[in-house]
């Protein structure tokens, strides 16, 4: 007799023990009188295979739209009448999966081209656009920064010579606004002149 698995909470094979450990929970909720009343590691371990975790609101949540799911579309009698099917006629199910498999390797490898090169097309747009946009900053950021500078200078070099200008005026003014007399000294002989 083979030994059976032990399943982690997580839903990871744990070790490989003896037929006391009980096997995993069923797939189907309906093989399970109420998901309420399992044990919280088999309610993860069912959520889990099914990609989903969480409280245990959400947990029932998700396992009554399952089941409703389910039920709506038979499944759990479907897979059982494809499971009966299929050991009462191996050779055609062998012969359904062949097709089956065959008839879906174009399709995904349709899908593997698509989504590659979506990611490839993302990629290098992502690397080019950056690589522009990263040499238009520095140039944009260079002449700024050289306008910058000129219109700096240039705005000192205005102000200095308005500062400069005014200043002259000034003094230019005030200069000639005392016009000076020549005082000359007066001589007795010079007088008599």
């Amino acid at each position: 007799m083979l030994p059976d698995a032990n399943w982690s909470e997580s839903g990871f094979l744990k070790e490989i023990v003896d037929s006391t450990t009980p096997p995993p929970p069923p797939l189907f909720a309906s093989e399970i009188d109420d998901i309420r009343y399992c044990s919280r590691s088999s309610r993860a371990i069912i959520l889990h295979n099914f990609g989903m975790g969480g409280s245990d609101d959400t947990n029932w949540r998700f396992q009554a739209c399952f089941q409703s799911f389910c039920d709506r579309f038979e499944l759990e009698q479907k897979w059982q009448s494809a499971k009966n099917y299929s050991q009462e006629n191996p050779s055609s199910t062998l012969f359904i999966i062949a097709v089956i498999a065959m008839c879906s390797f174009p399709i995904f490898c349709f899908l593997a081209f698509a989504i590659g090169s979506l990611i490839i097309g993302f990629t290098v747009f992502l690397f080019i656009e950056g690589t522009v946009l990263t040499i238009a900053t520095f140039l944009l950021g260079g002449a700024l920064f050289f306008a910058s500078l000129f219109s700096v200078g240039f705005s000192i070099f205005a102000v200095m010579a308005v500062y400069t200008f005014s200043t002259a005026q000034k003094i230019i003014t005030r200069v000639s606004s005392k016009d000076p007399k020549p005082e000359v000294e007066c001589d007795s002989t010079q007088k008599d002149k």
